[in-house]
């Protein structure tokens, strides 16, 4: 359920924000970078978060929507009913919502933002909208959606028994979602965009920037004259909203800033770059599942939009219709890993966080890759580097949550089994990083 706040505020809040909505395949991606780009804005990228930072925040109670979707094999998923599979997937929108809005709330609100997702439904967004051109949704049609993932090398949802049902059940699934943004944005007014491939991508920017062109000028207006000092509060406010996972377990926030401002990156981009590589071998069930990252393998998944400023800035290189890690974008990792390893070992444990807890974030500090060479890696540790890493993540992060919210009322799971749980994970993840 979208968060509400008293009648005038959720408007006010959300004065900066620009949405843009609509199907996948759409190219929301690449019309939200060019907007960044052209207008110096924040960008809001809302399948980075889902299949990262949102899914380590699903609550059974809050979220079961979500819940049941993360416990669902790759058969339930993508052999039901299209119908049935449209309606979770609206289900888990609408659960979503709320970690969006935590989200934007958390970023500086004088600069504004271009928020876009396959998620914002425009029922979810007409509420926090003070303009009805404040948000636009591009709707492909069946035929462009289709040309568009497989110009992506989307061949069909992982894992099923039936890949081509599965393939068949999602292209309809997603039909039947962009028909509900069509009928939902004619309903408030709201700004809909045909995609249809008869209009260039420059095209398709140059409209949604049309139709954002009042709120834009206003923004401007209204922005303050710099000032370093307000600056520095924008860019380290920018960072705190860098995905949970990273920022709870290694408290990297000025480790992100001072690296990716040394190599020349916005911070979004060390995040896709670092994502990229701890995804190795890992299947998210998104749009955007990364495939390995190591050179020579091809990671297509994600639309133009995300990796197109990478190959421009020489940290990746094109690679058939995708792209992979270029030798300067590892060496980046491995000077941000090296600076990370310093910080786990200074900043990230409470001092609540000791013995075993404490073993493991000494090991973690050993584990990130000494090297970008794959092949030695997985010799060193027996299993893919980025599945050990992200495990090893996930278990600090989970022990973090239960020290930092020690009220019975904040705890996610019980205590006990949970807890239980991590320790013998933790065992486990030290018996391996140690051999």
């Amino acid at each position: 359920m979208t968060p509400r706040a008293r009648a005038g505020t959720v408007i006010d809040r959300f004065r900066h924000v620009l949405w843009i909505g609509g199907g996948t395949g759409a190219g929301k991606t690449s019309v939200a970078t060019a907007l960044v780009e052209r207008h110096g804005l924040q960008s809001y990228y809302y399948d980075w978060h889902d299949a990262r930072d949102h899914s380590e925040r699903v609550n059974p109670i809050r979220h079961p929507a979500m819940h049941k979707w993360e416990a669902m094999s790759a058969d339930q998923r993508w052999l039901a009913r299209p119908a049935d599979m449209a309606q979770a997937a609206l289900d888990s929108s609408r659960e979503r919502m709320e970690m969006v809005i935590e989200d934007l709330v958390a970023r500086p609100e004088e600069q504004a933002i271009v928020a876009e997702g396959y998620g914002f439904y425009p029922e979810l967004i007409a509420p926090l909208l003070a303009s009805p051109r404040s948000a636009v949704w591009l709707l492909p049609t069946p035929e462009f959606r289709e040309q568009s993932l497989k110009l992506r090398g989307w061949a069909a949802p992982v894992g099923t028994r039936d890949p081509a049902r599965a393939r068949a059940n999602k292209l309809e699934r997603d039909a039947l979602l962009t028909e509900h943004a069509r009928r939902a944005a004619q309903a408030s007014a709201l700004r809909v965009i045909e995609i249809d491939g008869s209009a260039s991508l420059d095209q398709v920017v140059q409209s949604v920037e049309q139709h954002f062109t009042p709120i834009l000028e206003r923004l401007a207006r209204s922005a303050p004259a710099s000032d370093p000092d307000r600056d520095e509060s924008l860019r380290l406010r920018v960072i705190g909203s860098f995905p949970r996972f990273l920022a709870t377990c290694t408290r990297a926030h000025a480790v992100v800033e001072r690296v990716a401002a040394r190599c020349g990156l916005a911070p979004y981009q060390l995040g896709l770059m670092n994502s990229a590589y701890l995804a190795a071998g890992r299947d998210h069930f998104t749009e955007q599942t990364l495939r390995d990252a190591i050179p020579g393998t091809e990671n297509s998944r994600l639309g133009p939009g995300h990796w197109q400023p990478l190959i421009a800035a020489g940290f990746a290189t094109a690679h058939g219709s995708g792209w992979i890690l270029s030798a300067p974008g590892l060496a980046v990792l491995v000077e941000f890993y090296g600076e990370v390893r310093a910080e786990v070992a200074r900043r990230i444990a409470p001092p609540a966080l000791t013995g075993r807890v404490g073993e493991v974030l000494e090991r973690m500090s050993l584990a990130i890759p000494l090297s970008p060479r794959a092949s030695r890696i997985r010799a060193m540790w027996g299993e893919d580097p980025g599945t050990t890493l992200m495990r090893l993540y996930r278990a600090v992060w989970e022990l973090s949550i239960y020290f930092r919210h020690a009220g019975p009322a904040n705890r996610l799971w019980p205590v006990g089994p949970r807890l239980q749980m991590l320790e013998r994970e933790i065992s486990d993840l030290i018996t391996l990083l140690a051999a």
